[in-house]
């Protein structure tokens, strides 16, 4: 499954793209005029098996639920996409701009991951639980509110699991990451993974939430503080 597919739409001339490629080149597949309802951001669009097309933000559970809506887009860009989810960035002339610095930190989450599905494979808690924020957020699109965990929190939750996994498998494609046009210190990244242990297993497409963190000594650094799971 392709998950380097990114669908934008651009507010002010009301229309949509489709781009696939590697984040320093991405190349255009389609475009389309579009008149985008519901404001400026990042959003991820799809169709559920259950719910039927969606369009998710991060912070819809705080207004209900993620919006199931007859949009029309996703008709539109499924025909360029392989998979049942593609991550959306919609902006206008104002949010157009994200600075050529805030883009070369932004292509540290892909290292990020790398290290993160790393301590994942070799369980090893203590080096995973230093990629997450203070606070971490778990969205189901089957459940009405998000599952809110503390970093301590976290640890333990994941420390039980992980005493009856056995051995954890982990395989990640080449993540798509986004800056958030609307709030240049949270970003996204979206990618593919099939997951496999003593106990469980599952594959899907996975978005990770990052917020960029201001640390003592004036440095920043990205951290997971939410997550969104859609199986396959």
């Amino acid at each position: 499954m392709d998950v380097r597919i990114l669908a934008a739409t651009n507010c002010d001339l009301k229309k949509a793209f489709v781009f696939q490629g590697s984040d320093s080149e991405p190349q255009l597949k389609a475009e389309f005029k579009y008149d985008w309802p519901l404001g400026e951001g990042l959003f991820i669009l799809g169709k559920d098996a259950l719910r039927g097309e969606f369009v998710f933000h991060y912070m819809s559970f705080l207004w209900g639920k993620p919006d199931v809506i007859p949009l029309n887009l996703w008709g539109k860009v499924s025909k360029q996409v392989s998979g049942n989810v593609v991550p959306l960035v919609v902006y206008s002339s104002k949010t157009a701009a994200v600075s050529p610095s805030l883009i070369e930190k932004a292509r540290e989450i892909k290292n990020i991951i790398g290290s993160w599905a790393d301590a994942w494979r070799g369980m090893d808690l203590d080096k995973l639980i230093h990629f997450y924020g203070n606070i971490f957020t778990n969205y189901l699109l089957n459940l009405d509110k998000p599952l809110v965990y503390t970093r301590d929190q976290l640890y333990k939750t994941k420390q039980a699991v992980w005493r009856r996994s056995g051995f954890i498998s982990v395989k990640i494609s080449d993540p798509v990451y986004i800056v958030d046009p609307t709030n240049q210190k949270m970003a996204i990244a979206v990618f593919y993974q099939e997951y496999r242990s003593k106990i469980y297993a599952d594959k899907g497409t996975k978005v990770l939430y990052f917020s960029l963190v201001d640390e003592p000594g004036g440095k920043q650094t990205w951290k997971i503080v939410a997550k969104l799971w859609l199986p396959r």
